[in-house]
């Protein structure tokens, strides 16, 4: 379309970041007042998983109007740290993208489409980008920001089916995000009631400051896994995100600052075993899923290291969920080997169609995506 070319791609002053939260108030709310939600905004972006410059809120608007409060569209970028493995493993950028935004009147005209096309531009590494490719019927390309780019890979979750941001290439035949594994492992509680044990004992309930230790904990035990991995797929890399440095704690941390939340909120975020390796879960709470009730435990991470382990520890879980009036448990992308014994608590796993990650890779042309899990969302 002749009009984009006169769009490009602008970090958003502060006055259209709370135009843009304000936008996404009708959709997003969820039982929030609009003061209520732009509150819980503020107070998230004050935590460690988006100070520093990690989150930047980007809109597209026209060049000659860069500060315009009536753009069309919004994104938001958080830099991550990430792991990378191609025959050996790399510490690299990379990035969550989330809360992409139309407004109402400027729908289905293509700015969407041309901003998340123009987003890879400002986010990916440069050595990853052949600037001759950009399209000249897109103008010139958006000016790049000390805060952004270097990334290797960025990773989001589509609530609008497998195929849109597919189509979001940074140039005309380039694939943009990537549809991944979207398995969903649920416990019904009342289903799972009688088959949970109560647990012999060797666990511990983890509190806000004790899942970060947790996580700390984890990073070298996920690296070795990202190369075992690695070399076991010859030829093909492999990707992954990591719950430290406040990416896993936005998950519940989002929950404390949400007003509506306050009722339903956990008195322990997670779970470890007392001896032995790292073997652990943390969650958070996830409130009105009008399929599954109106609280429900959501999990972030896990690591086990046998069957016996992982429903020992589930079963632990699942009794503090229903205790703390739970009416579900969900897990994204369970490890596979652990399904039969999921199974064996009542849980089932399932190809969701919601919350669809999706995946694009600037250094490969494509990447196995490890721990594809709910401690990244955003």
């Amino acid at each position: 379309m002749a009009h984009l070319k006169d769009f490009t791609l602008f970090v958003a002053t502060r006055e259209q970041i709370i135009e843009h939260r304000t936008r996404t108030f009708p959709v997003w709310g969820g039982g929030h007042t609009v003061e209520e939600y732009l509150a819980r905004d503020a107070a998230c972006e004050q935590q460690e998983n988006s100070v520093e410059g990690r989150l930047i809120t980007w809109v597209l608007a026209p060049r000659d109007d860069p500060t315009t409060l009536d753009f069309p569209c919004a994104v938001e970028s958080y830099r991550r740290e990430g792991r990378s493995y191609d025959g050996e493993l790399q510490r690299v950028t990379a990035y969550n993208v989330a809360c992409v935004y139309t407004k109402e009147d400027k729908r289905r005209k293509g700015y969407a489409n041309h901003m998340m096309r123009l987003l890879h531009w400002v986010l990916a590494d440069e050595r990853f980008l052949d600037r001759k490719a950009f399209p000249s019927e897109w103008g010139a390309p958006p000016e790049r920001v000390s805060e952004a780019g270097g990334a290797y890979f960025s990773a989001l979750w589509s609530g609008i089916g497998p195929d849109f941001y597919k189509t979001c290439g940074e140039a005309p035949g380039r694939d943009g995000w990537l549809i991944k594994d979207s398995r969903s492992t649920i416990w019904k509680l009342e289903e799972a009631e009688g088959r949970v044990k109560e647990p012999a004992g060797g666990w511990q309930w983890l509190d806000e400051k004790e899942v970060k230790e947790a996580w700390d904990a984890d990073v070298p035990l996920m690296e070795r896994d990202i190369e075992e991995l690695g070399k076991q797929l010859v030829g093909k890399p492999v990707v992954s995100f990591l719950p430290n440095k406040g990416v896993a704690a936005f998950q519940h941390e989002r929950c404390i600052f949400s007003a509506p939340h306050a009722p339903f909120l956990f008195k322990s975020w997670g779970i470890k075993a007392t001896e032995g390796e790292l073997a652990y879960a943390t969650w958070t709470v996830d409130v009105k899923r009008k399929s599954l009730g109106l609280k429900n435990l959501l999990l972030t991470r896990i690591r086990a290291h046998s069957d016996a382990q992982f429903k020992e520890m589930m079963s632990a879980v699942l009794r503090y969920a229903k205790e703390n009036g739970c009416q579900a448990v969900e897990m994204w992308n369970l490890p596979r080997n652990f399904e039969a014994a999921a199974k064996d608590l009542a849980g089932e796993t399932f190809v969701r169609d919601s919350f669809l990650p999706a995946l694009k890779t600037y250094a490969v042309e494509d990447a196995e995506y490890a721990f594809n899990e709910r401690f990244h969302w955003c």
